[in-house]
């Protein structure tokens, strides 16, 4: 998608709209790939990923990562594999 980055903001402060220190913007400055194998379902759709990563032939598990995919989306994706 050639996004630079996330907006993200510290959980425990309150919503406020504009520019403060809740906020931060996360550039992304590496990439990797890794291969999804598996996934956490929740009632709206996908809620985490299992990611792994290359190891010769083997895949390695690395993290579980939070996705918050809705099930239009999910359905989505899985029609480009």
């Amino acid at each position: 998608m050639q996004m630079e980055g996330i907006v993200s903001k510290n959980v425990d402060a309150l919503h406020r709209s504009g520019r403060n220190e809740s906020w931060l913007k996360i550039k992304c400055v590496q990439r990797a790939k890794f291969p999804i194998i598996g996934f956490v379902k929740d009632p709206a759709g996908v809620a985490a990923l299992h990611v792994a990563e290359r190891e010769r032939k083997d895949f390695v598990y690395v993290k579980s990562a939070p996705a918050s995919i809705e099930n239009h989306q999910w359905k989505s994706a899985r029609s480009l594999v």
